[in-house]
Formats: structure tokens, sequence, C-alpha cells
């Protein structure tokens, strides 16, 4: 499978819906010629969207100008080994007249199929308290969703990107949970349950872990719908080598006031009910082994008090910025809303049609 080809003055707003439909995780922007004039990576873009904060950029301003190029007369042997030494995961491929062919992957040359080991720790052990009545005999992660439980949902979601290994956090109506799933074999996959004898918060819980993972594994509520592309989450983190990565989203909110800007105490300029804009974490992470050193036993840890203490240690945790659909069910009417979007996003004519 090529990776999809783009003109240098294509849109952010365009390729951001080009590499989201691509299995993929680069562009490559080729000149007039149909040479190769740059590369543009999910990441790429996704920091560009976090720094400049704007649709209003075309591919060339953001792409990598100088990508490592091969030819299409190269050996795999020699393929992997350039590859090795600059530390990159893609190559483009050229005639010798420059004219690009395609693209050959790490993955391509590694016969890495989407099957992988990282495991995946979903929390499903809280109360869902804004849901009451609707969770006062149900737990959350067990409501339906689109006419499935919104755990089985992210079970499948996770299994569509070759994830199958899970560790779900239980301690609210735990045997409910543990009956409905089992072990896993009906979904494909292998579950293993964190039963906290009380909450240990959203990080605590990965003290529970029977081994210390030897590989980054994903964190994820247990309560959040979204069909963000977890193999790019994934190599996003190995790529930025910190301890923690974030699945960020920039929320916006309006101020129901008249805001006050003043200078020394005195009003310079009144801005009727504002909309702002913050950076928030979409409760999706993924986490190296190392950051478990900062996880004391049976120790109640948020996720939060994790991200401060890496931040204290010179290891800030990396933002991978979510730009895709992401329903948080924590009120009753947030679950209408992802209820009336869920065949759009999980649908049959969806990137992920788990349906």
């Amino acid at each position: 499978m090529s990776a999809p080809t783009i003109a240098p003055d294509t849109p952010v707003r365009s390729l951001l819906e080009v590499l989201n439909n691509s299995a993929r995780k680069v562009a490559v922007v080729l000149d007039d010629g149909g040479r190769v004039a740059g590369l543009v990576s999910d990441g790429d873009l996704r920091r560009a969207l976090l720094k400049y904060g704007t649709m209003e950029l075309r591919a060339d301003q953001i792409m990598n100008a100088q990508p490592t190029l091969g030819l299409v007369s190269d050996s795999d042997h020699a393929l992997l080994a350039r590859m090795r030494a600059k530390n990159i995961a893609q190559i483009p491929l050229v005639r010798a007249d420059g004219v690009f062919e395609r693209i050959v992957e790490l993955r391509d040359l590694l016969g890495w199929a989407r099957s992988h080991p990282n495991p995946v720790v979903l929390m499903a052990g809280g109360f869902g308290k804004r849901l009451y009545p609707l969770t006062e005999n149900t737990p959350k992660p067990l409501l339906n969703v689109g006419g499935r439980p919104i755990l089985e949902t992210i079970l499948l979601q996770f299994r569509h990107y070759g994830f199958t290994q899970f560790f779900i956090s239980v301690h609210y109506l735990a045997d409910q949970i543990e009956e409905y799933f089992g072990n896993g074999s009906q979904l494909g996959v292998d579950i293993t349950y964190l039963r906290e004898d009380s909450p240990l918060g959203t990080a605590g819980c990965l003290s529970l872990l029977p081994e210390r993972p030897t590989m980054p594994f994903f964190v994820m509520n247990g309560d959040l719908l979204t069909d963000l592309n977890m193999e790019h989450l994934l190599r996003f983190h190995q790529e930025s080598k910190g301890s923690v990565t974030v699945g960020a989203l920039k929320w916006k909110f309006k101020v129901p006031y008249g805001v006050l800007e003043e200078v020394d105490g005195r009003i310079q300029r009144i801005v009727e009910k504002p909309t702002r804009e913050e950076l928030v974490s979409g409760g999706v992470y993924v986490v190296s082994p190392k950051a478990l050193d900062m996880i004391a036993p049976d120790e109640y840890t948020d996720m939060p008090a994790l991200l401060e203490r890496a931040v204290a240690r010179q290891d800030a945790p990396n933002v991978y910025l979510i730009t895709e659909s992401w329903y948080d069910i924590g009120q009753p009417h947030d679950l209408t809303r992802a209820e009336s979007k869920y065949s759009d996003v999980f649908g049959p004519k969806s990137k992920l049609a788990l349906l």
C-alpha cells in the first residue's frame, strides 16, 4: 500500500483528512515534475497544529524538505541499514531520473504485521456518580452507546489496530464487568483484571500490573469514545522518546461574562463573552516502563500527578494532538451526544467500521 501523494500547496485541513484516512502515517509532497519535494508525517502535522494553532497552513510550510531518499534499485538490506543509521521509519524510493515511485517503511522490511504485543490498560473502576441514576446499578463502562457497552467499543477499536493484550482496572460493580467480558476470548483478545480493593486513581492501579511491562503501553479511560489511530499514537511516542505521551485536544469554551483587561488596576478593554481555547488531556496515554518508577505500590495516584512528577524529573511528557472525534461520557448530555454520533464514527462507512 503506497503512501498518499500531495502537492506543496495542499492546505493543512485537506492534509489532515488525507492522513486520517490513510493506513500510512506519512504523505509524500511532489513537485510538478513528480519529484519528491518533502515528507509530512502524522507527527509533523500534529506538532505544527499545536505550535501554530491554525489550519491556515500549507504542506510546504510544515514538511521535511530534505528527506532521506532511496533508489528503487536499492536492496532491502541497504534500505534497512540506512533507516537504522538515520533513525527514520520510511524512505521514498525514486527512479534514476528522480521521479517518485513508492515509499518503503520499516514495517515493510521487518514484516511488521498488524499485531502488536504492547499492553493496553483500561480504567474501568470509577463510580460514574455524575451519571446517576444510570450508574446506580450499572458500571459506567457497561452503559450502551450505539448498541454495545462503551468498554466493548474500546476493546474492538484497539483490536482493529492489532492490540490484544488488555488489563482492565475494576472496583465499582467489578463483578458485572468481569462477567460480561470474561477472559476476552469472545472478542479475540486476552483480558486480565486489576482489582482495586480501594480506588487507586488513574495511575495508581498501574502498580497492580502482575509484571512490569518491557515496552510502552497504553493507559486509557474506560468511558471514552474516539476514532484516534492507536498505531499512530504509539509510533509518535516511540519517536519522541519521553516517559509519557498525552493524547490532548484543544477545548474551546465561552466565558459567560464580559472580561476586563487591565493594566496597573485600570481597565484598558472590555471583551464581551469571549471564546477561550485551552489544551486539555484527552484521557488516553502511552507510558514507557520507566514511568512506573514514579508510582509507589498501593498509592492513590492520578495521571495528572504522574505527569507532574515527570516534569519535575526533567522528563516533560509529550503531547499528541487529537484531531479526531472524541467523546468523554461524563454526564447525561455526553451520553446523548455520543449516541447520536456513534454510527458516523464507528459505522460501516467509517474508517474503523466496528459495527
